[in-house]
């Protein structure tokens, strides 16, 4: 297995995700355990959607974020960038993101987030999600790190309360326009 994915494909990646899930790279497919049938969006226009590759030996996962969508009948993603460049709109995401990103790291899977202008906003705070809690919210809302020790080590089938994050397993491609 390859470490990270391609720029091309990162970008190819963030290019499509505008379109849905109608819409993956070649010799990818959408992974319907994220999500609602592999992807996930929030009342505030936020979007994202999780890929697997196809190839039996590549168990690579993609984490694609949508950008900014500007329509006449669609401001959201306009004012979520100059309100707080995508933190209401991750808010939204946080949880699918958060149990799958556990779930992935966990299986020992690499995953890459890729994300275009808000996309790539949206990507760094879903980083930055990875070891810190959100205190602020209400609800105290759990870190990638914590869901995942809570979760079955593949190997031992029990917790591990001392699990930490393989940085080869987590990359990130951002693009500006």
């Amino acid at each position: 297995m390859s470490i990270g994915i391609s720029t091309e494909l990162a970008r190819q990646t963030a290019d499509l995700v505008y379109s849905g899930i109608s819409s993956v790279p070649f010799g990818w497919e959408v992974d319907t355990s994220f999500g609602n049938g592999g992807e996930a969006t929030s009342d505030n226009g936020g979007y994202v959607y999780a890929l697997k590759s196809l190839d039996p030996n590549d168990d690579r996962r993609i984490l694609a974020f949508s950008g900014t969508e500007v329509s006449l009948t669609n401001l959201k993603d306009l004012f979520a960038d100059v309100t707080d460049i995508g933190r209401d709109q991750f808010s939204q995401l946080r949880n699918d993101v958060n149990r799958w990103l556990a779930q992935e790291l966990v299986a020992g899977r690499q995953v890459e987030l890729v994300g275009h202008s808000l996309g790539g906003a949206l990507v760094q705070w879903a980083i930055n999600d990875t070891n810190m809690r959100d205190e602020n919210a209400g609800n105290n809302l759990a870190s990638v790190v914590e869901i995942a020790r809570t979760l079955e080590d593949p190997i031992t089938g029990l917790p591990n309360p001392a699990f930490q994050i393989n940085p080869s397993q987590l990359h990130f491609t951002t693009f500006n326009l």
